[in-house]
């Protein structure tokens, strides 16, 4: 087990130092693009979990937030119970991607990094 930690720990320092090693344009253009990707992921992520919240939202005609407040009925049946419970999942993934991708956007709200004018000029 202590091996395995061990190479994981080797594998991000080994990771690092060839990070550090970059000048800094191409660490900046790592960066900006890796951002990049990441936001397209949060956002795929975000619209899933929020196509799933508007689903049960018709499902039951009322917000999540309202069925808290009112509690689930006495004769809520089986599926019932289990949307709840995907419902509070969708929800608390939506916000956090949104949250996520609040951080993230103002890495790429940026002007074009140097690097990219580099390759645009090609």
């Amino acid at each position: 087990m202590l091996k395995g930690v061990f190479l994981v720990l080797q594998t991000e320092m080994n990771i690092e130092q060839a990070f550090i090693q970059l000048d800094d344009e191409q660490r900046a253009d790592i960066i900006y693009h890796g951002t990049l990707l990441r936001l397209s992921e949060l956002r795929k992520r975000r619209f899933l979990a929020e196509s799933k919240v508007r689903e049960l939202e018709e499902r039951y005609a009322q917000p999540l937030w309202q069925l808290e407040q009112e509690r689930l009925p006495q004769d809520a049946s089986i599926e019932m119970h289990e949307d709840y419970i995907l419902w509070g999942h969708w929800v608390q993934v939506a916000a956090d991607a949104a949250e996520e991708i609040h951080r993230l956007e103002p890495i790429v709200n940026q002007p074009i990094p140097p690097a990219d004018l580099l390759y645009a000029s090609r």
